[in-house]
């Protein structure tokens, strides 16, 4: 016998609070301040997005439905979504930058290997990459590649520079080609690269010493994954890059920051940034990062904040970080 599913209305703000107060044991106190979070933020954004840390897990079990721990109030979603979109806005940018700092390093790396290696009749040549051992997806992968990349010169629409270098030079040097690519191709250039080409480029990044060049590639997909997920505005930090079979992928840092391997989360993904950038810029992102994170230990309860800290992945491994003074020790 097949149950018809109860079909989801729309709702007003207002009674939206009353089930969240009679249905959910939510606290609001300000019912004003409350309408006017729910009609400027999408409510399943707000409530859905950010109620993990404070449900009485046993209780939503037995219910069957959202229940919170007694003395939650709306204003802790609230916190955790400021949160959330504070760090969002810091991160963000510093995966943008990255980004352009690995295109420039890449063109580098690739032009000066030959005096032809900057035209694209070179550097996109199949015998360019190391086609050792390739099977039959990869191969396949790679080619699409090469005919992507293409595309972003032969198309009729293709970019003003890359239409100039095409008239006036009758090539387009990678230096250039690397401004219209998207975040993935690179990572997936780099995939087929060399291992000695891999190696020079990563020799070249900050702290380069402790990057293994095959996993680069998985910090790469990591980032490229969670600048998506970024440009989306969705909820970020207890996201957790999965690639498309659903795995989460592993990135190997050798020692670094005193972790061996670990799986993607936003804490691997800061500990990236602490391999990749120079010191100065690591040290502003995590000035910020930190003051936000203190504002949010002083605004939601500990065990609130603790769930958030296992969300964010900062325990997946052999760490045990409980508190943000735990939080300053490792990043």
């Amino acid at each position: 016998m097949n149950i018809k599913k109860q079909e989801k209305l729309f709702k007003e703000p207002e009674e939206q609070i009353i089930i969240l107060e009679e249905e959910r044991n939510l606290t609001i106190d300000d019912k004003e301040r409350a309408i006017s979070l729910l009609t400027r933020i999408n409510y399943y954004n707000l409530i859905n997005g950010y109620k993990r840390p404070f449900l009485d897990h046993e209780k939503t079990r037995e219910k069957n439905e959202d229940w919170y721990r007694d003395g939650v109030n709306l204003k802790d979603l609230y916190s955790l979504y400021k949160f959330d979109k504070n760090i969002s806005g810091v991160i963000f940018p510093v995966i943008l930058r990255i980004e352009s700092e690995i295109k420039t390093i890449l063109s580098s790396v690739i032009s000066s290997k030959t005096e032809d290696a900057h035209k694209d009749s070179v550097y996109l040549r199949l015998g360019f990459f190391d086609t050792d051992n390739l099977n039959n997806k990869r191969e396949r992968e790679l080619l699409q590649l090469i005919e992507r990349l293409n595309q972003y010169i032969d198309k009729e629409d293709c970019q003003p520079y890359i239409k100039h270098y095409k008239t006036e030079h009758k090539y387009v040097p990678l230096w250039v080609l690397t401004n219209a690519i998207t975040f993935g191709d690179m990572t997936l250039y780099y995939k087929y690269l060399t291992q000695k080409d891999k190696h020079s480029l990563v020799r070249t990044l900050e702290k380069s010493t402790r990057i293994d060049p095959n996993h680069f590639y998985y910090i790469l997909q990591m980032m490229r994954i969670y600048r998506n997920k970024l440009a989306h505005d969705e909820t970020f930090y207890s996201y957790k890059a999965r690639n498309r079979k659903g795995y989460r992928y592993t990135v190997k840092f050798n020692g670094f920051n005193g972790i061996r391997t670990q799986e993607t989360s936003v804490y691997t993904l800061i500990v990236s940034f602490k391999l990749i950038l120079c010191e100065e810029d690591y040290d502003n992102f995590r000035e910020l990062f930190l003051k936000f994170l203190l504002d949010l230990s002083k605004s939601i309860d500990e065990i609130a904040f603790k769930h958030v800290l296992n969300d964010m992945g900062f325990n997946d491994g052999h760490l045990k970080i409980e508190s943000y003074d735990d939080v300053v020790k490792y990043i």
